[in-house]
């Protein structure tokens, strides 16, 4: 990884764009490579109002990108597992919004997954 961390918004809504999205284009060593979500009208005016040049209806298609280090989980919370699973076998690193499961077997899954892919 180098200095420039390279992010992922998986979800467009309204925790995503009044944290997320604003908080990352503060930071000076961080670019805002693409967001998803399954709304499109959302994803591409989340792209448009931050300035974002890719964005996607389906989060699988953000992770296939080779550009992107890290991700944020911004979904509604019963999609929190899966999205997060998927990006650590993408080999990104995970910022998931809280709560972090909708249980603790889920929870769990995720741990697990982050430990067997050496992400964070």
């Amino acid at each position: 990884m180098t200095d420039l961390i390279r992010v992922g918004v998986i979800g467009a809504g309204g925790i995503a764009r009044s944290v997320h999205l604003p908080n990352y284009q503060k930071l000076p060593h961080c670019e805002i490579v693409a967001v998803a979500d399954v709304v499109a009208d959302s994803a591409q005016s989340a792209a448009e109002q931050f300035h974002v040049a890719h964005w996607y209806v389906d989060f699988r298609e953000l992770l296939k990108r080779d550009d992107i280090d890290a991700v944020s989980i911004c979904t509604p919370n019963f999609i929190h597992c899966e999205a997060t699973i998927a990006a650590l076998e993408a080999g990104k690193h995970v910022l998931c919004e809280k709560p972090l499961a909708m249980n603790a077997t889920e929870g769990q899954l995720m741990i697990d997954a982050a430990q067997r892919t050496g992400r964070i």
